[in-house]
């Protein structure tokens, strides 16, 4: 609930922006239990929410798509598995976008198969919002990369790629440029808010993924800006915890620069 106010004014910032489109179209990579999913679009009616998640969560919700219309914004039935690391996934979802040339892609070969029957991908005009909670810091880097390059795709131009969860900062004039700073296999790593997120870094690293851990804005504002996203926001959200807003402002696609 803490997020919503934050999220709540990004999303206000976009109706201003898509004012000829009456919903505003969100995918959710990593939707877990699906909290997110279940919280946000009932607080706002002109909400379509798309969850997805890697694996088959056993406390996923099935009821949720029963919000569909009243007061409610609408959750899509989840679609997965959505490995955010495969560039094939993207892009097969970027085949069956309706983009605003009014075509009607085909059903690509590549769907899931669910229960022996080939599972339809959503077909929807381009996100106006790609969200992720509790996300980059625990997966590889080159997910992340495939996050941003995915969000390159999928966004209309002014979307908003927003992430939320603990992140490290060395940006130049940030309050954790170069302080307290951890060890992990001999590698000083800075940047850190304070000695929780320091711990919690070096522990997912040593005991959980060495290519885990938390990510440096500096280095996900570089990463974004390679692919037409800018850094418009950080948003302190609670304790150790952050909401980045970067918006689409390009519509090149220089994947090849990652």
């Amino acid at each position: 609930q803490h997020i919503w106010p934050v999220l709540q004014g990004i999303l206000e910032r976009l109706k201003q922006d898509f004012t000829d489109f009456p919903e505003v179209h969100i995918l959710e990579i990593g939707a877990g239990t699906g909290a997110h999913a279940e919280f946000f679009p009932a607080q706002d009616s002109s909400l379509v929410w798309q969850p997805t998640d890697y694996e088959f969560q056993a406390q996923y919700n099935p009821d949720l798509s029963s919000l569909e219309g009243g007061q409610n914004g609408r959750v899509l039935p989840i679609y997965r598995p959505f490995d955010a690391s495969d560039a094939a996934i993207w892009d097969e979802f970027a085949s069956q976008t309706r983009f605003d040339d009014g075509k009607e892609p085909s059903l690509g070969s590549s769907a899931p198969i669910v229960d022996g029957k080939k599972q339809d991908l959503p077909q929807t005009k381009q996100y106006q919002v790609i969200y992720g909670a509790s996300l980059v810091h625990m997966c590889p880097w080159p997910c992340t990369q495939e996050l941003f390059i995915g969000a390159s795709k999928l966004l209309k131009p002014g979307g908003a790629l927003v992430l939320y969860g603990p992140f490290r900062d060395t940006r130049a004039g940030s309050p954790t440029e170069g302080k307290l700073q951890t060890t992990v296999k001999e590698v000083i790593v800075t940047g850190f808010r304070g000695p929780g997120d320091a711990n919690f870094h070096k522990l997912i690293r040593e005991e959980r993924d060495s290519s885990w851990g938390l990510r440096d804005v500096a280095q996900l504002q570089q990463l974004a800006g390679l692919l037409g996203l800018e850094l418009v926001d950080s948003h302190d959200v609670g304790p150790n915890n952050f909401l980045l807003h970067f918006k689409r402002v390009c519509k090149e696609v220089r994947a090849e620069d990652v």
